[in-house]
């Protein structure tokens, strides 16, 4: 189950001709969680990116690998770039793009408290407004 924003963003790389791959974080995106670790943005989740690095680099051996994340997954994204400084080998990437990504956690974490978006992020979260059964 993938957002209109990623379905978008992928359809229009394939147009220019670019491989495209989707990784569904860990319990994200209709994804069955199968191991003991759940999805986090803030930390952790930046070895699994850089295992769909190394395993897109041994199968398709791209010249060039970049990665775009949105919001949460923009996080992540930066993240894996700013550990790659002190990794080497097929896991790195060449280029990348953070979009909307929320660079400090807790203060978003904290925005999403507020009135407004927790009436909105938690209707289309969970599918109701809060508190609805």
């Amino acid at each position: 189950l993938l957002l209109r924003y990623v379905r978008a963003q992928a359809a229009a790389a394939d147009a220019r001709g670019w491989r495209v791959a989707v990784l569904n974080m860990r319990s994200c995106g209709g994804s069955p969680v199968t191991s003991p670790r759940f999805f986090s943005a803030r930390r952790g989740s930046t070895d699994d990116v850089r295992a769909a690095a190394a395993w897109i680099r041994q199968r398709w051996r791209p010249p060039t690998l970049a990665a775009v994340g949105w919001s949460n997954s923009g996080t992540i994204v930066c993240n894996a770039l700013a550990e790659q400084a002190s990794k080497t080998g097929e896991a790195r990437l060449d280029a990348a793009c953070c979009l909307a990504a929320p660079l400090d956690m807790p203060l978003s974490s904290r925005n999403f408290e507020r009135p407004w978006h927790r009436n909105v992020y938690d209707r289309s979260i969970g599918g109701g407004p809060a508190g609805e059964k």
